[in-house]
């Protein structure tokens, strides 16, 4: 008889601590709701974006919001937007051993879309197609040295970049 009270005991205690985590589940669930579903006075109010100046028209603000949920907006002042080109000054060849990749994409879009990025900053990239990916190249080199100068060119200029 002591057998069965020890069987019973633990499934009984078994069904608890799984009671337990199912209720914490559905518990924490209702805590995920998403932003849209909130009540109006939990979310913050939109700044109306006809009011505030273009960053490229060389204006920046800056936002605050209080603890009581006023929204204040300084006033604009004006800012100087420098855009910098890197040259590199060494030597790239077409099939170096050493290439410098800066990004790898799934669609062909987003490479062209970090080609453009690139050649705005002055570097001359290149995309090639192996297998389902677009790999991102910004050159090829003979030398480990030189592709690393060009890595840590573009890397300065705010781009990730691999020496591959």
């Amino acid at each position: 008889m002591g057998f069965f009270k020890k069987l019973l005991l633990i499934v009984f205690l078994i069904a608890i601590i799984g009671g337990s985590f199912w209720v914490s589940f559905l518990v924490g669930k209702q805590m995920l709701v998403p932003s849209n579903k909130l009540p109006s006075k939990l979310i913050p109010p939109q700044i109306k974006t006809d009011l505030v100046p273009s960053l490229s028209s060389g204006l920046s603000i800056e936002v605050t919001t209080s603890s009581s949920g006023k929204v204040s907006v300084s006033k604009p002042v004006k800012t100087k937007t420098v855009s910098t080109k890197i040259k590199p000054k060494i030597k790239q060849t077409k099939s170096g051993q050493y290439k410098v990749q800066a990004g790898v994409f799934k669609s062909y879009s987003n490479s062209k879309k970090q080609i453009a990025n690139l050649k705005r900053k002055g570097f001359n990239a290149y995309s090639s197609k192996y297998g389902k990916y677009w790999y991102v190249y910004a050159g090829s080199y003979n030398s480990r040295s030189s592709a690393n100068k060009l890595a840590a060119s573009i890397k300065s200029a705010g781009f990730d970049a691999v020496v591959r």
